[in-house]
Order: C-alpha cells, then structure tokens, then sequence
C-alpha cells in the first residue's frame, strides 16, 4: 500500500507552543503581565499538543531528502500523484532512524499518524 503526505497547520502549533512567557515588554515590572500570559497559555493548552509535536518532528524527518523516507511521483493512467512512499519503506525508516526494535512498535506508530492526518493511504492505483 502506498501512502501521500498531507501538510499540517505547522504555523498554528508552532504559535501555540511558543506563545506563553514571553510578553517582549523587556522585563522592567512586568511579572504580572507575564505571569497572566503564562496562565492563559495552560488554559489554551491542548493535552494532546505534545503528542502532535512529536508526530511532526517525525513528520519533518521522514521529509528530509537526504535521510527521509524515499517519495516518489507515481504516474496513473490519466494523472500523476507527487509524494507517494511505499509502506514497507516508512516502516524500514521508522526502526531504522527511530530506533524502534519491534516492527509491530514501527507499524503501530505508522497507523496512529495515518489516523490523525498526516499522510493517508491510496489504495486504487497500481504502484510501481
């Protein structure tokens, strides 16, 4: 089965994980201001937002031209599908660049970023 990359509002969460502590008032007497930016920040904060970070710090590894997963334009009968990697290559680059021992640990991972979005499968063409 092959799968293409979707690309993710990076933006957004990196505002988010960014946006608390730092006010740019330089300091002078300005705790109060920080502290309440601080405290605003935990309310906005998503329990969840760790584990997406992680996924797209994988994400941006598994992009890399050089060590990434290899992606491929795989060419159809009447179109062209940019950014198409194998899964058996995703799952290789996983234990091998993640240091995962067990392929069921690499497969599981796969599926879990598959389910949030960030790549998905295309099942109808026949690839390579």
């Amino acid at each position: 089965m092959a799968y293409s990359y979707t690309r993710r509002h990076l933006k957004a969460l990196s505002e988010a994980s960014n946006s608390g502590g730092n006010n740019g008032d330089g300091g002078g007497g300005g705790g109060s201001s920080q502290q309440n930016d601080s405290i605003n920040h935990c309310e906005n904060w998503n329990p969840n937002q760790i584990v997406y970070n992680k996924m797209e710090q994988i994400i941006e590894k598994m992009q890399d031209e050089q060590n990434g997963v290899p992606v491929r334009t795989v060419k159809s009968f009447m179109s062209k599908i940019p950014s198409v990697f194998n899964g058996s290559d995703l799952i290789a680059w996983m234990m091998r660049e993640l240091d995962l021992e067990d392929q069921q640990e690499a497969l599981h991972l796969a599926n879990l970023m598959a389910s949030h979005g960030y790549f998905f499968p295309i099942d109808d063409h026949v690839l390579w």
